[in-house]
């Protein structure tokens, strides 16, 4: 017969180390202990940030199409089946029966794409801003590629990391 799982409170306080999902250069100023390792953006390479290749053709035509561009990345990350683009998994709304050859209801400069090269788009100064829903990869990408973003966060830690990037204003306009 299996043992019961612990209680968390009981692992946190049996663990030599601690290990979270933030980065202390982005994230809010907390007190601290030595046991305690921020790991969330161990995986950002910067250098390859810096360095990005070109984009692909088709990428090239759509940025040339318009003087300005918003990324929109709205779905699950797939890291398996694509590395550094987001991967279409599912769609929600009215979005949800549509598939990626169906463009009715879309004007013809949006493009639909089933994975796209985050990092390069990102890197590219024809895009002015990111829309995401805030989760902590795409926040340190957001922050480190120094682009504006607009982040609809919905649930777990994404109003916090949403946060982090915020400029906050007050009702008349005026940043705070």
């Amino acid at each position: 017969m299996a043992r019961p799982v612990p209680s968390w409170k009981d692992l946190v306080t049996q663990s030599p180390t601690f290990i979270t999902n933030s980065n202390p250069y982005l994230d809010f100023a907390v007190p601290t202990t030595a046991t305690i390792v921020h790991a969330g953006g161990n995986s950002m390479d910067l250098e390859k940030m810096k360095h990005v290749g070109s984009l692909p053709e088709e990428y090239e035509k759509i940025l040339q199409e318009r003087e300005s561009t918003v990324l929109k990345a709205v779905l699950k990350q797939d890291l398996s089946k694509c590395s550094n683009y987001f991967q279409m998994s599912h769609l929600s709304g009215s979005m949800k029966r549509m598939t990626l050859n169906s463009r009715r209801g879309f004007q013809k400069n949006v493009h639909l794409k089933k994975c796209v090269p985050q990092t390069n788009l990102l890197a590219d100064k024809r895009v002015n801003v990111f829309m995401t829903h805030g989760e902590l990869g795409s926040t340190m990408e957001v922050a480190y590629s120094a682009k504006s973003a607009l982040m609809v966060s919905i649930s777990g830690d994404q109003p916090k990391n949403a946060l982090m990037l915020a400029v906050p204003y007050d009702k008349r306009g005026k940043i705070n």
